[in-house]
């Protein structure tokens, strides 16, 4: 391999690097934790292996997601009540509407017939 080569693997490596420690201090500093479960992870990240790393930053991520999108969870789960409120309403004033011209066909059904 040439000298450049290894340099530019180097430089791509530093980058991903850099990218990835952004993104975990981004998501520690985004994070409800309290100052001191901050500073222990600050203090615990140089001891830990890449794999450690690699898990805490899914955990991290996992937990900003679900904070992140609780707000759009709660809105989709009243929409979703309102419109089938709004839908067995429907079904039941149809299924009245309907019995009712049932009732009423029927009665003519038998006015006829006597």
């Amino acid at each position: 391999m040439t000298k450049d080569a290894n340099n530019t693997q180097v430089d791509v490596l530093q980058q991903i690097g850099r990218s990835f420690g952004q993104r975990l201090g981004y998501l520690i500093a985004s994070i409800n934790l309290t100052d001191e479960v901050r500073e222990d992870l600050l203090i615990l990240l140089p001891e830990m292996t890449g794999q450690q790393i690699l898990d805490l930053s899914n955990i991290l991520e996992d937990a900003y997601l679900n904070h992140k999108t609780i707000d759009i969870d709660e809105k989709l789960t009243v929409e979703l009540n309102s419109l089938a409120d709004d839908y067995n309403n429907k079904e039941s004033s149809l299924l009245a509407e309907t019995n009712d011209k049932l009732d009423s066909l029927l009665n003519k059904i038998k006015s006829v017939a006597a």
